[in-house]
C-alpha cells in the first residue's frame, strides 16, 4: 500500500503561513544585523537607566567656513518670543553646523523693571545668550549703535571672533542653511548685507538695507567702534537708515549684497511683502503666533502634530480571513511595538530615554543649556512630573523648564512632561509640535477630546501613564498645575523614606471626621502601582465619575477602590501663596497660585534660584 501523503495546502494558504516566519526573519536582520547586537541607533535609548547621552565620539571638527553672530534686538518682557526664537535657530543649527557657527543673542537695553531682572538673569544662567547694553531701551535713539559698538568688547578680545555680525528684529525669521548658503559666497570685507529698500520703485541714492535684518562683515563692526567722534550724535532715528548714514560718510560698505526677493515681508500689501517662495531667507513682520505657524508650515519646518497614540480595536470578525491574518501576525506586531518603542518619536509625543534632571534640552551651541557629566549611577527612585497646561500657554512652559533645570539635582530621576488634550487649533499644532521636536517633553493625551481642567483630563493623564511608560515605569507619579512652583530636591527628600506602593501624598483636605479624602489639586504624587490601578478599574472609575473637581475625585477613586492607604500630608509646606507674597517657607515643598511674573520672579527670589 503507497503511503498516503498529507495534502499541500493551497498557495495562498502556504503563503499565509509563511509570511509570518518571513516577516520575522526581515525584523531580526534589521534590528540584529551584527550578530543579534543592537543598532548604535537604538542603543542609546534602549536602556532605561541609561541617563547618559551617546555622543561623545572625541572627533576633531573641521573648522567652519564662517562664523556669524546674530543679535536679535528685543525687549525684556518679551519671554514668549524669546523662547520661540530660541527653538526654531537650536532645530536648525543641525543643518547648517558642518559649514557655519552661527550664534544667536538676545539684545537688551539696561533691564529696569525688578521682576524683568530676575527673569531674565534665569534665562541668561541657563542659556547664556542674553546680553545686557549699557544704554536706557529704546527702538530709534541709539540701541542700534551701542549694540554694534559693544560687540568687539564683548566677543572680539582683541582679534575677529566672528567674520560676520547681524542685526535682527524679534519679528524676523531666518532660515539659516539658506543664510549660509548665501553667505558663503559674500566677501569678507566692508560688505553691508540685507533686504534694500525701498521697494516700490527704482534704485536711488537713499537707498539702504531694511531693519528687519541687516548684516556687517567685521571690519565695518571695528570702524563703527573706531569712528566714533564722526558718528556721535548721530545715533538717533530710524535705526536702520541712520546705520547707512554712517557708512555712506565714512565711504564704506561699498560691498554691497541685496538679496531680494528672499529676505521679504510677510504676505500681505506692503510694498516689499509677496506670497512666500522656495529660496526664501529671511521672513520679516511675524507679529503672533498664527504668523510664525503659518510660515513654518510652509517650509515643512515640522510635520503636524500627531495624537500620541491611535484608536485601535479590540476586537476581530472570528471567521474572517482578516481575523486568521491579524492572529497569525499580531505576535510579531507586539514585537515591533516593543523595539519601535526604543524609538524616539518627539512630535508625536514618544519621547526619549529618561534624563537623570528635570527636561530641559541639553546643548550648548544653539542656545541651549549646558550639558551636565554625572556618574552613570542607579537613581534611588523614578518620579515623573505631569504639568497640566493648555498648548497657548507657551511663556509659562519656558518659565517653568528654566525653574526646573536650574534646581539642584537630587538623588532621585525627575522628569518632567508638559500634558496636553489634543491640539485642535491650527497655529497651536504647528508650534507645540516645534516644542515637541525640541524639548522632547510634550505628551499629548489621547483620552480626552478637548482641552479642560475638570473634564477628564486628569484621568486621561493618569490612566495614560501606566501605557505610555511600560517599558520604564516609574516609581511615583506626580500631577502638577502649571502655576506651581516646586523644589525637586525638597519633594525627592520626602519621598526617599517613603514606600513604593500605594502611596498618596501632597497637601490633604480635611472634610468632616476625614482627615484628607483628597489632596490639593495644586501637586499630588501616587506610587506607580496605583496609577496602574487607576488605568486598569475603569468600572470603580466609571461610577464614581471623571468629570468634576479633579482632585476630589482623585481622592473619591482611591476611596472606593481601597487604595492609597499609604497618606502622607505635606501640609503646611506645600501651599497657596497669599497676595502679599511675604509668608513663604524655608521648607517649602512647592507653592501654588503663581498666576503672573511678578509672583514667579518673588519665588525665584526668595530661594535664590537666580540672582537679582
Amino acid at each position: 500500500m503507497k503511503p498516503q501523503r498529507l495534502p499541500l495546502p493551497p498557495v495562498p494558504a502556504a503563503a499565509l503561513l509563511l509570511l509570518p516566519v518571513a516577516l520575522l526573519a526581515a525584523l531580526l536582520l534589521v534590528v540584529y544585523p551584527n550578530e543579534f547586537a543592537l543598532q548604535a541607533s537604538l542603543a542609546g535609548a534602549a536602556a532605561c537607566g541609561d541617563h547618559q547621552g551617546g555622543g561623545g565620539g572625541g572627533g576633531v571638527q573641521a573648522a567652519p567656513e564662517f562664523r556669524l553672530l546674530i543679535g536679535v534686538l528685543t525687549l525684556p518682557a518679551r519671554y514668549e518670543r524669546r523662547h520661540l526664537l530660541r527653538m526654531v535657530y537650536a532645530l536648525q543649527q543641525p543643518a547648517v553646523a558642518s559649514r557655519a557657527r552661527v550664534d544667536v543673542r538676545f539684545v537688551f537695553c539696561r533691564v529696569g523693571s525688578p521682576e524683568d531682572r530676575v527673569l531674565v538673569s534665569l534665562e541668561a544662567m541657563a542659556y547664556g545668550d542674553v546680553v545686557e547694553l549699557d544704554c536706557p531701551e529704546n527702538m530709534d535713539n541709539g540701541k542700534t549703535h551701542a549694540y554694534f559698538s559693544s560687540v568687539p568688547r564683548l566677543f572680539g578680545g582683541g582679534e575677529a571672533a566672528y567674520d560676520f555680525v547681524m542685526k535682527a528684529d524679534d519679528d524676523t525669521f531666518f532660515r539659516l542653511p539658506e543664510l549660509a548658503e548665501s553667505l558663503s559666497r559674500a566677501p569678507r570685507r566692508d560688505l553691508y548685507y540685507g533686504c534694500m529698500v525701498p521697494c516700490d520703485y527704482v534704485r536711488g541714492s537713499n537707498e539702504y538695507m531694511s531693519g528687519m535684518g541687516y548684516l556687517l562683515s567685521w571690519d565695518l563692526v571695528e570702524w563703527i567702534v573706531a569712528a566714533a567722534a564722526e558718528i556721535e550724535g548721530r545715533t538717533g532715528g530710524p535705526e536702520d537708515r541712520t546705520l547707512y548714514s554712517w557708512l555712506r560718510r565714512g565711504g564704506r560698505g561699498r560691498n554691497r549684497v541685496d538679496v531680494k526677493p528672499a529676505m521679504y515681508n510677510f504676505p500681505g500689501r506692503h510694498p516689499c511683502s509677496h506670497e512666500f517662495i522656495p529660496d526664501t531667507i529671511a521672513v520679516h513682520q511675524l507679529k503672533d503666533n498664527r504668523r510664525w505657524a503659518r510660515t513654518l508650515q510652509y517650509f515643512n519646518f515640522t510635520a503636524a502634530l500627531k495624537p500620541f497614540y491611535p484608536a485601535t480595536s479590540s476586537r476581530f470578525p472570528a471567521t474572517s480571513f482578516c481575523s486568521l491574518c491579524l492572529r497569525l501576525l499580531l505576535p510579531l506586531g507586539l514585537v515591533a511595538m516593543a523595539l519601535s518603542s526604543l524609538v524616539v518619536l518627539s512630535v508625536s509625543g514618544c519621547l526619549s530615554a529618561p534624563r537623570s534632571r528635570p527636561v530641559v534640552d541639553n546643548t550648548n551651541n544653539d542656545g541651549g543649556l549646558g550639558a551636565e557629566t554625572t556618574a552613570a549611577r542607579e537613581p534611588e527612585f523614578r518620579l515623573l512630573v505631569g504639568v497640566l497646561t493648555t498648548p497657548s500657554r507657551y511663556e509659562r512652559r519656558g518659565i517653568l523648564r528654566l525653574a526646573y533645570a536650574l534646581q539642584p539635582a537630587p538623588a532621585a530621576q525627575v522628569d518632567v512632561r508638559f500634558v496636553l488634550c489634543d491640539v485642535t487649533d491650527a497655529a497651536d499644532a504647528v508650534l507645540v509640535a516645534a516644542e515637541a521636536a525640541r524639548h522632547g517633553d510634550i505628551l499629548v493625551l489621547d483620552g480626552c477630546s478637548t482641552e479642560n481642567m475638570n473634564d477628564g483630563k486628569t484621568h486621561a493623564y493618569l490612566s495614560s501613564v501606566p501605557r505610555l511608560f511600560a517599558p520604564c515605569p516609574y516609581d511615583y507619579v506626580m500631577k502638577a498645575d502649571d502655576d506651581t512652583y516646586l523644589r525637586v530636591a525638597a519633594l525627592a527628600d520626602e519621598l526617599r523614606g517613603k514606600p513604593r506602593e500605594d502611596v498618596y501624598l501632597g497637601r490633604g483636605y480635611a472634610v468632616g471626621d476625614d482627615p484628607m479624602p483628597f489632596m490639593h489639586g495644586m501637586g499630588y504624587v501616587v506610587s506607580w502601582d496605583v496609577a496602574r490601578w487607576v488605568s486598569a478599574n475603569e468600572d470603580i472609575v466609571r461610577r464614581s465619575g471623571t468629570r468634576g473637581h479633579e482632585d476630589r475625585l482623585v481622592g473619591r477613586w482611591l476611596n472606593a477602590g481601597g487604595r492609597g492607604r499609604n497618606r502622607y500630608n505635606l501640609k503646611p509646606r506645600m501651599y497657596d501663596i497669599n497676595w502679599d507674597m511675604d509668608e513663604f517657607r524655608p521648607n517649602t515643598i512647592a507653592v501654588h497660585r503663581l498666576k503672573n511674573n511678578r509672583r514667579w520672579a518673588a519665588v525665584f527670589r526668595h530661594f535664590n534660584v537666580t540672582l537679582d
